[in-house]
């Protein structure tokens, strides 16, 4: 592997920036005299797009702060999806004691009449009597107690033994 040129970081640098500037690659090319082709290679080249990601990481380490601290707003403002809230919390950007709660509530259009006839039928379906206590169910006994159960009606019909 070569090394890159000044002039070639130069027209790389240029590339990666073309729309910004609203130049074209053929223009980027003409400007540093070599043909469109010549600019492909050097793109494709393995030192240029080693250069071209370099460039792109510097930039984005350059922008990563401000990026966050806006992400980190929108979140306290509650303006996030959850997984950029989560991923904020994970790494150490958002502690959850910042964050807002917010409750929504289903509109729950029923009068008080109905509700007090869905508990009212929920209390018979239960068993409960007006200012009663419920039904207590039985409790179900363990695998364990039902063992200790069976032995203990099996000790209990054995016939002693003959000596």
């Amino acid at each position: 592997m070569t090394e890159l040129s000044p002039t070639q970081m130069e027209a790389l640098t240029l590339y990666m920036n073309r729309q910004a500037l609203g130049i074209t690659q053929k223009q980027i090319a003409e400007q540093f005299q070599v043909s469109d082709r010549q600019l492909r290679r050097w793109i494709s080249s393995d030192e240029g797009k080693e250069f071209i990601t370099g460039q792109a990481i510097a930039v984005a380490k350059e922008s990563l702060n401000d990026v966050l601290s806006v992400l980190t707003k929108k979140a306290l403002e509650g303006k996030v999806p959850k997984w950029t809230e989560l991923w904020l919390k994970t790494m150490g950007i958002l502690n959850a004691s910042e964050m807002e709660v917010n409750v929504n509530q289903p509109d729950d259009s029923r009068s008080n009449e109905s509700i007090n006839s869905e508990i009212a039928l929920l209390k018979k379906q239960l068993g409960i009597e007006d200012n009663a206590e419920p039904k207590k169910q039985p409790l179900k006994k363990t695998q364990d107690e039902e063992i200790e159960t069976l032995l203990a009606q099996l000790k209990a019909t054995e016939k002693p033994s003959l000596q």
